[in-house]
């Protein structure tokens, strides 16, 4: 019988999403291609996103659907920071989203909150 879960390695990966007990994963591979961010920035915004990870799959089964919404705006931001010349205003205005996002979660999973508000304030800064 499986349990629903899926392992990728490897590759670069977004958002996955799967089964009844889905596991909610940002996949970190692009943040080493980041052309404005220093190699600290990016040390530091892959620790984050990773603590992030972890916060999500302790998400109850209730709030999924918000927690896949803050994994997806994450994974957003960094396709827009990945960009050559990244827009420095939709940087700003989705980091604040994920920001919003975040706060939907911070009832039931208050880690979620700051380390969301770390992430958007170091990618913001990527435009």
């Amino acid at each position: 019988m499986s349990n629903g879960s899926i392992n990728i390695s490897g590759s670069t990966v977004g958002v996955i999403s799967t089964g009844n007990n889905a596991h909610i994963t940002i996949g970190t591979q692009q943040i080493a291609a980041l052309p404005n961010a220093s190699e600290d920035s990016k040390v530091q915004l892959k620790r984050l996103i990773e603590q992030l990870n972890q916060e999500l799959q302790k998400v109850p089964a209730e709030q999924q659907v918000q927690a896949k919404e803050v994994a997806e705006i994450v994974e957003g931001l960094l396709t827009q920071a990945s960009a050559k010349e990244p827009n420095k205003t939709l940087l700003k205005i989705t980091a604040e989203g994920l920001k919003e996002a975040a706060k939907t979660l911070a009832s039931v999973m208050p880690l979620i909150l700051p380390l969301a508000t770390e992430i958007a304030k170091i990618i913001a800064n990527f435009g």
